[in-house]
This record gives C-alpha cells, sequence and structure tokens, in this order.
C-alpha cells in the first residue's frame, strides 16, 4: 500500500464535492466548505490535501494549526499556540475499513508534528460515533471533554507530542 499525501486543487472541485455529498462523510461546517473559494487559496494555518493510494484519490485531510487559522469552529478554545486540529475523511464507502484511514492518519500526525511549535493535535468526533472514537484513541488520541458545537455534540480527543513520540507511533 502506497498512500500519499499531496495538496487539493480546483482541479478536485467534483470529486470533493462528490464525496461530501455521500452518508459516510462529516457534515459540511457550519457554512458549507466552500470549497470553490477555499481550494488553491492561500490561508495562514490551513492545509487541504488529497490522499492518493497509488495514484489513485481515496480520501481528503484538512490540518490546521489553530494559532494561525480563523477558524470559528475551534474558537471555544481561543486558538492555543502549538495546538492544531485534523479533520479527514475516506471518499468512496468501499474504501472504508481497509487500514487506509490509520495511514493517512499516521501521516497527517507527523505532519502536524514536524512543525516544533506544535505540542497537542485535537479532533472531534460526533458523539454517537462510535467507531470514529475507536479509531482515534487506538491512534493515541485521549478524551478531553464533551461539547456541543454548531449544533452536533462532539466529543474532543487530543494527541499530544508526549504521547506520540513514547509510542508505538500510529
Amino acid at each position: 500500500m502506497s498512500i500519499l499525501l499531496r495538496e487539493a486543487t480546483k482541479a478536485d472541485l467534483a470529486l470533493l464535492k462528490r464525496w461530501d455529498s455521500y452518508e459516510h462523510t462529516p457534515p459540511d461546517p457550519e457554512e458549507g466548505w466552500n470549497w470553490e473559494e477555499q481550494l488553491g487559496a492561500p490561508s495562514p494555518g490551513r492545509r487541504q490535501v488529497i490522499a492518493e493510494l497509488d495514484g489513485r484519490p481515496l480520501g481528503f485531510i484538512q490540518l490546521l494549526d489553530l494559532s494561525l487559522h480563523e477558524s470559528g469552529y475551534w474558537e471555544h478554545l481561543e486558538r492555543p499556540a502549538g495546538h492544531a486540529s485534523i479533520d479527514i475523511w475516506i471518499g468512496e464507502v468501499e474504501d472504508l475499513n481497509k487500514g487506509y484511514g490509520r495511514e493517512m492518519m499516521r501521516q497527517a500526525i507527523a505532519v502536524l508534528f514536524a512543525d516544533p511549535a506544535i505540542h497537542t493535535i485535537l479532533i472531534d468526533p460526533q458523539i454517537e460515533n462510535e467507531g470514529a472514537i475507536r479509531f482515534y484513541r487506538r491512534l493515541g488520541f485521549q478524551f478531553i471533554e464533551e461539547r456541543e458545537i454548531w449544533d452536533e455534540d462532539v466529543l474532543i480527543h487530543a494527541l499530544t507530542r508526549q504521547t506520540y513520540e513514547k509510542g508505538p507511533n500510529p
């Protein structure tokens, strides 16, 4: 299995809109993803990438440095220095439960912790998404708190650099 991450571009617009319409992908943020505006537009502290499996688009990852990116979603944290977040999903349902998400997360976590300023990565699975919660906990994320964000009940989890470096790494 060879999964590579590349920057998402406007050429990915139709693909992302299709993936976004699927039931198994996370709901849009409050205002929607606004793919037409976001793709290829520089934004401090935000990277949007496509994961490819042997050259075939497999999933989407958004990496945010919360101290730099103006994300209304995480505003309850007051964008603390050293915190990042990951949004991730597999595009096609037939690619679920094959280990691809784990490899995508492993690479995303490594990218974020390559920045010495990042010490904590946050994720926010919906409270009823037990599969995602188990997945993140196997990767070393630890429960922090339950929150209601944009009318969704989520469980905030964190992976610290210290936990990550103790291994086994995801």
